[in-house]
């Protein structure tokens, strides 16, 4: 009957009335069978609608995997090639072209084998020249050449040329591009005959078909984007490689996923397409979570059993007491993880015969061989423990800010780009002093997106371990004022005890160097080498002139034996650096005049406040040197876009559509860029300028969630958090 009245209404027909002098009653048989015709075909197209896509999603997998592949995203397959035409270098070096030259183009892992045994791939020290240890060390060590060619030496010394050894590189296979435009072909003809058919259905406005290609065209979007997330499963390094590899020349041993510019291109796509879909949120949070848990054990499982010491390793290794320069942050750590694990050996390290060995080993890598370390070992791997940890909580506490799915793109891009640590094989080297500043600004985005004000607290409290870690991390009270401002703006009377508590522990942390130092020497000094950075740039750009400005007699002598002390070092012709500065020229005049290393800064305050105030110009010029050697060796700029352009980009994207969001970007940003002064005026190294690089990518992840962030969920966040 349904299909009898919209039949007739469509064809303008009267309906029956007894009052109608007509026995012609309209054919329902006719209608009936029109109706399912209609019906007939709309089934048909969806079950060709859904076969289409089902085969669409079958010939897509190996095309995406073919992409990837040509692009050095995904290794599946690797090929044995044996170098032929070695030739001699120099010393124990030996260098041969390598047959694979697209993995040489594509920067992929590349192995050398000897008589069909891997040799293990060299792990570099820091400051390390590769090439001048295998012409003076040999040892199986090798590397790769940007022209196609590796340079390497036999593990026994002998000549690789003469042929006792057979030697080959074992590297990616990468498909050919003809063996992939038939894939490529077929889905896109699949795609378009796909996109016409939904076409079509527009066209002639057939809902229940449109519907269905709307269905299908959803389900095979999110199966892709989840299965370019399980991808993110796999290494990118290959940790079951097996010693001995098989005679044959291609073979299959586990495959490979590198995180590079395309990787990430089409993980940021399939990000955005699952935040944006809405499906399955929660289960879909909770994969991005176990995929970055995993990624984690990735990044620290390949160097586990390596360790190194800095050349300022064995001041955190002695005990804290108030003549030490350092803090007791790191000395602690080191005291409760040597007493913590067996086979440590603290004594040992503090002894006379301890010092010399650690001196030994500066700037070294080792691998740790049943426990030779004596401990060492141990401290890096409690260091990574607790980096990654801390990482773990503060990406946690970010989701309390922004969505999960753009916290697991900053949590996989700060992996895959060795954003988290800064030399974390070696034995405190600024990997503790980062993970405190991580929960810290974990805790802050926490804040602002709860506005919880007994999580104030917490956040003084990691404020204060991370100054009484290193002093120079004063740049994250920033945090706690702002925090302080944010709470006391929202609710002024319930707020101000949680402030007051989280002040009062920041503060009984800070002041812990003061109030020892103070109590053994009647002296206020707020931190034990706080007049250190500005007696090694006084004294970078003082002249003879200088010799008479202090009105102090100890004062003049200390600057006149430094400046002879500094001119007989520039006359063997010695470059001089900050630490000669400060600790082979400046402490040491001062040790000779009676002080020690903590009351020596009352000196270098007073020496440092006259060079000052005459040098101004020479120290601005030192400072704008400095800086620009720092923005040479940070890792945020790019060949094309230098960090400077990359600074104002973010922060002129966070100026439009200004939110709590786009701000709490900027104030992380900015806290980078204050850290970044601070380590520039003191001293420019790598490990200070890397060690608050991963804030400027959390806050560029603030900033870009701003940027595309659904209004939909910012309502759904609203209302959660109000409840």
């Amino acid at each position: 009957m349904f299909c009898y009245f919209c039949a007739l209404r469509k064809n303008n027909k009267t309906t029956y009335h007894p009052s109608h002098n007509s026995n012609r009653w309209p054919d329902i048989e006719f209608h009936t069978l029109r109706y399912n015709n209609i019906m007939q075909q709309k089934t048909s197209s969806k079950f060709w609608l859904r076969f289409l896509f089902t085969v669409l999603t079958i010939f897509f997998i190996p095309a995406l995997f073919g992409i990837l592949n040509k692009t050095g995203c995904f290794i599946l397959f690797w090929q044995n090639d044996d170098l032929s035409a070695i030739q001699y270098e120099s010393g124990y070096a030996y260098y041969a072209r390598i047959p694979n030259e697209n993995a040489v183009k594509l920067d992929l892992p590349i192995y050398l084998i000897e008589d069909n045994v891997l040799i293990d791939t060299p792990v570099l020290a820091v400051n390390q020249d590769l090439v001048k240890d295998i012409k003076e060390i040999g040892k199986g060590l090798y590397q790769l050449l940007p022209n196609n060619n590796i340079i390497f030496s036999s593990i026994d010394h002998s000549d690789p040329a003469s042929g006792v050894h057979a030697y080959s590189v074992l590297s990616p296979v990468v498909i050919r591009m003809r063996y992939l435009l038939p894939v490529l072909a077929i889905v896109l003809l699949l795609m378009m005959t796909a996109g016409l058919m939904g076409l079509a259905a527009k066209i002639r406005k057939d809902v229940v078909s449109l519907q269905c290609f709307k269905s299908c065209l959803k389900n095979f979007a999110g199966f892709i984007s989840i299965l370019i997330l399980l991808m993110l499963v796999l290494p990118w390094k290959s940790f079951f490689v097996p010693p001995v590899f098989p005679l044959t020349k291609s073979f299959w041993i586990m495959p490979l996923i590198q995180r590079n510019a395309v990787m990430f291109l089409l993980l940021g796509f399939s990000v955005l397409y699952l935040y944006y879909s809405k499906r399955k949120s929660k289960w879909i949070a909770l994969l991005m979570g176990l995929i970055l848990v995993i990624n984690l054990a990735y990044y620290f499982i390949p160097e586990r059993d390596y360790y190194g010491v800095r050349t300022d390793s064995a001041e955190y290794i002695q005990s804290y007491h108030a003549g030490s320069i350092r803090t007791p942050g790191y000395p602690r750590f080191v005291e409760d993880v040597m007493t913590l694990f067996s086979g440590s050996d603290l004594d040992y390290w503090r002894s006379e015969e301890g010092l010399k060995d650690l001196a030994r080993r500066e700037e070294l890598l080792f691998k740790d061989h049943s426990g030779d370390s004596r401990g060492l070992v141990q401290i890096v791997r409690a260091q990574k423990a607790v980096l990654g940890l801390c990482f773990l909580i503060a990406t946690v506490l970010l989701c309390f800010l922004i969505p999960p799915h753009f916290v697991f793109l900053f949590g996989e891009f700060v992996l895959a780009n060795q954003f988290l640590g800064v030399y974390n094989n070696y034995v405190m080297s600024e990997v503790i002093s980062q993970a405190a500043l991580l929960l810290s600004c974990g805790i802050f985005c926490f804040l602002v997106g709860k506005r919880m004000k007994w999580s104030f607290p917490f956040l003084g409290f990691f404020c204060g371990i991370s100054i009484i870690i290193r002093p120079s991390n004063m740049f994250i009270l920033g945090l706690l004022l702002l925090a302080a401002i944010l709470l006391f703006v929202q609710d002024r009377k319930k707020a101000l005890l949680p402030i007051l508590a989280g002040i009062g522990i920041c503060g009984f942390f800070i002041l812990i160097p003061a109030v020892n130092i103070f109590r053994q020497y009647h002296q206020v000094i707020f931190m034990p080498n706080q007049g250190y950075a500005a007696i090694g740039q006084t004294l970078a750009v003082m002249d003879e002139t200088d010799l008479s400005l202090p009105k102090d007699e100890v004062a003049r002598e200390f600057l006149t034996a430094s400046f002879q002390q500094i001119q007989a070092m520039k006359s063997e012709g010695k470059a001089l650096t900050q630490n000669d500065y400060v600790f082979h020229i400046a402490l040491e005049q001062a040790k000779k005049l009676g002080f020690d290393p903590v009351t020596a800064n009352v000196l270098f305050d007073r020496v440092s406040r006259d060079l000052v105030s005459v040098h101004k110009t020479e120290l601005l010029a030192a400072y704008r040197d400095q800086l620009q050697l720092g923005l040479e060796r940070t890792r945020l700029s790019l060949p094309r876009l230098p960090y400077s352009y990359l600074l104002a980009v973010f922060i002129v994207i966070s100026l439009f559509r200004c939110s709590r969001y786009s701000l709490t970007g900027f104030v992380l940003i900015s806290l980078h860029n204050l850290h970044l002064m601070i380590s520039i005026m003191n001293q420019p190294e790598r490990r200070y300028i890397w060690s608050t690089e991963i804030f400027f990518l959390m806050g560029a992840a603030l900033i870009v969630y701003n940027v595309f962030r659904s209004e939909q969920h910012q309502t759904h966040r609203v209302r959660h958090n109000s409840q």
